[in-house]
């Protein structure tokens, strides 16, 4: 929407995108939440989102994470969906899981 009333150019929208005002800012924290309920599953993306190349997980939690939308599989190994997902989830949950 912002693109097509030229409020917004795609650069500007993806590099804020991670911010607490972003446009996606709803969905992440919705997402981050719920990873928060689970800190093992949390500190497990942490380390999908962390690694530069895809990484196993045991199947229930690759599932969890494939039901978030959180993940993608390459080869049988996980990786994340989208950059968006690593850049966000690999600075908020820093801190709980480092």
């Amino acid at each position: 929407y912002a693109l097509r009333r030229r409020q917004a150019t795609l650069n500007s929208i993806l590099s804020t995108a991670i911010l607490p005002n972003g446009i996606y800012r709803q969905h992440l924290q919705q997402c981050l939440t719920t990873l928060q309920s689970d800190m093992a599953l949390a500190c497990l993306y942490y380390q999908v989102a962390t690694s530069e190349e895809a990484i196993s997980l045991d199947a229930i939690s690759a599932y969890k994470l494939e039901s978030l939308g959180l993940i993608c599989f390459e080869s049988g190994l996980v990786k994340p969906s989208c950059d968006l997902y690593r850049r966000y989830f690999g600075e908020q949950l820093q801190a709980i899981c480092r």
